[in-house]
């Protein structure tokens, strides 16, 4: 049996057709004013005669379970397309459309319901992206480099502390005319660097880390990047930030294309690529909450800690790390 590897990609824009409440701030009714870059669902297909599988990026903040399914199933029926080798995921931008419902918003009168007509529509796009990838397929060729991303990011409770600054990168390419089909890459990092106070629609720094590459790489200019957020849970650029600007996500976003750029002068290509698919479910173990009276006084702490952490002008990071801790004691007396 033929091993060759054959890929397509495409890329089809999210971008909400009308103003959407942008998720990721509690509190602030933050309603979108306009687009400061697009959105795009940008997908991979790859096969080695044996394995297919499609990797789909989203410019969104979370890609619902509801949602995910629905779409791996319509791509599996018009591709057989395994499910179980679809994989879709979101950047987690903080500066998109609200995709879920959460109990834990239930209380924040500002947070409105998810629109189901968007739901609906980022579902299209994302099946759509996919059969457009799987059509374009081709003889191609792969590499795969390891960039280092210091500088964009940090653990965000200790600059110190625990971090991931790898970027695995995977450069696809025609097999025939070495023109590049795709980029996909993988930073764990919380795309926060705008916050409550932009109401322009983003994708953050990875959508400027890929305005970086399209512009500079040669035959990249029109070709899908997808960006994968790894585990980021406490990793932000809360401490790199200079301040909460477009022009600071450009600054961090380049950070990062260049040193993808810097990687792909040594990647090295192969026709053949062997490929495997797994995947496995995990059972999430209930979290224990404190009694009700509990739940409060940590609310009055964590509004106390906030209070002083303004008053004595600590750095901006510090004072975030305060204001965020407030909002998860709000959230576990809600819960």
């Amino acid at each position: 049996m033929d091993t060759h590897l054959t890929a397509g990609a495409a890329a089809r824009e999210i971008t909400p057709r009308n103003s959407q409440f942008l998720f990721g701030y509690p509190h602030v009714p933050r309603t979108s004013t306009g687009v400061h870059d697009p959105l795009y669902s940008s997908a991979l297909y790859l096969s080695d005669g044996r394995t297919r599988l499609l990797f789909i990026a989203n410019d969104i903040i979370f890609i619902p379970k509801h949602l995910a399914q629905s779409a791996r199933r319509k791509i599996e029926q018009a591709t057989a397309i395994p499910a179980s080798g679809i994989m879709i995921t979101a950047t987690h931008t903080h500066s998109g459309p609200k995709t879920v419902d959460y109990i834990s918003n239930r209380e924040d009168s500002a947070v409105p319901p998810t629109d189901p007509e968007y739901l609906a529509f980022l579902e299209e796009q994302i099946v759509t992206s996919a059969l457009q990838a799987y059509h374009a397929a081709q003889p191609a060729e792969a590499g795969f480099i390891l960039a280092d991303a210091h500088g964009v990011g940090t653990n965000r409770r200790d600059p110190a502390g625990p971090a991931d600054y790898q970027v695995p990168v995977l450069l696809v390419r025609s097999a025939a005319h070495h023109h590049p089909l795709a980029l996909m890459m993988v930073y764990s990092m919380h795309p926060t660097v705008l916050q409550q106070n932009s109401t322009l629609i983003s994708g953050d720094f990875p959508s400027m880390a890929r305005e970086y590459l399209q512009q500079t790489i040669p035959g990249l200019q029109h070709c899908p990047i997808l960006y994968h957020t790894g585990p980021c849970g406490n990793l932000s650029p809360r401490h790199t930030i200079r301040d909460t600007t477009f022009e600071e996500c450009r600054r961090l976003g380049h950070i990062l294309g260049r040193a993808v750029e810097k990687a792909l002068h040594q990647v090295e290509f192969s026709t053949e690529i062997p490929l495997h698919g797994l995947q496995d479910f995990t059972d999430m173990t209930p979290r224990t909450f404190p009694p009700v009276e509990t739940a409060k006084a940590g609310l009055q702490s964590a509004l106390q800690k906030l209070e002083q952490t303004r008053q004595n002008h600590r750095p901006r990071a510090e004072i975030r790390t305060a204001e965020c801790d407030l909002f998860g004691a709000q959230e576990t007396l809600t819960l």
